[in-house]
């Protein structure tokens, strides 16, 4: 969903920069324009406001003042249709896999980068948001970009459950970095996402191909990575 996302917003940065600037937005991003795939960066792990922030910056990096690259970034980089339909794909069937969960009396809390207009949506189109406990997004009041352990330690405080009874189940280097920095019993990398397995093994306890293969881990039965 991100990428017709992105290839929008870099050409409508450009013709209102008047300044060939795609490739540098592309590179910021963190997304190749070649293979056409996000990979790890600003883009799947940074909030839409540290986007908007980075993009001015590089505007202003290439001439024009703040206002004026604030007011381009403002009609031009605008939060994505995380919630379409169009442009959602689920990757395992969440409705079974949570259902599993909560009848193991698995607690589920979601914590994104992205937006909660969009985020409460997508779980609307997926069927799964009277499964989930708590969510925290982006755009919350108070609410921090991972790495930062301030939005898992404040779900285990809501959940009422320690941080070492919870897992992180991620696909980039930021998450895995949230679950190591708020001490949580352990992180679970995610090979479906943007995140490869070279890069994200070090960091994590368990590795799997998609989330499908997470309950032998939340119910204690798999060996670590």
């Amino acid at each position: 969903m991100w990428v017709p996302w992105t290839l929008q917003t870099a050409r409508r940065l450009e013709e209102l920069a008047q300044i060939p600037i795609s490739d540098k937005v592309y590179r910021l991003l963190g997304f190749c324009p070649r293979e056409m795939k996000v990979r790890s960066g600003l883009l799947a792990e940074g909030t839409m406001r540290q986007i908007r922030d980075e993009i001015t910056q590089l505007l202003m990096e290439h001439g024009l003042n703040r206002e004026q690259a604030e007011l381009i970034v403002s009609s031009t980089v605008v939060d994505c249709a995380t919630h379409s339909a169009d442009t959602l794909r689920a990757i395992h069937d969440l409705q079974s896999l949570f259902g599993s969960l909560k009848r193991h009396d698995v607690k589920i809390a979601i914590c994104t980068a992205d937006s909660r207009l969009g985020t409460m949506a997508m779980l609307r189109e997926f069927g799964v948001e009277s499964l989930v406990d708590v969510v925290v997004c982006g755009d919350d009041t108070g609410a921090e970009p991972k790495p930062s352990p301030r939005n898992a330690l404040s779900i285990c405080n809501a959940l009422g459950i320690e941080p070492q009874d919870a897992l992180m189940v991620g696909d980039t280097l930021a998450d895995m970095g949230m679950g190591r920095s708020a001490k949580l019993r352990g992180t679970v990398a995610v090979l479906s996402g943007v995140g490869g397995k070279d890069e994200l093994l070090p960091h994590a306890d368990h590795l799997v191909s998609h989330i499908g293969e997470l309950m032998p881990i939340v119910l204690g039965q798999a060996q670590q990575a």
